[in-house]
């Protein structure tokens, strides 16, 4: 039991509940676009959850939402259908990035295991 409150094993609980929030997000977001918007989905550089497969190489669709690459885009509904995906996407990448940091800091200082 007293793994389970290991700070090591609480960090790794709450990096896998926003990695997986994050992929939930990616996957909709990136399905969405391909199917409904082929055209921003190719201006996107044809991203897909493969390609898009973990927090390093989903930067670029973050980027494009974080910077509202999308405002100059001439149909509303490409427009609003990023919009509706910039916030839950981009906090949750976030999240996933600071937790596995976080992860490993408490990793490397205080282990794995409490001592006996």
């Amino acid at each position: 039991m007293a793994t389970l409150l290991h700070p090591t094993t609480i960090a790794f609980v709450f990096f896998f509940v926003a990695l997986l929030a994050e992929s939930w997000f990616s996957w909709r977001f990136l399905r969405g676009v391909k199917r409904d918007y082929p055209a921003l989905w190719d201006a996107m550089g044809r991203r897909t959850i493969w390609t898009d497969g973990d927090l390093i190489s989903a930067f670029p669709t973050i980027s494009f939402l974080w910077k509202r690459r999308y405002e100059s885009r001439a149909k509303d509904a490409e427009r609003a259908y990023c919009e509706s995906f910039r916030k839950p996407m981009v906090l949750s990448w976030a999240a996933a990035v600071f937790f596995v940091l976080l992860f490993f800091v408490s990793l490397l200082t205080l282990g794995w295991r409490l001592p006996e």
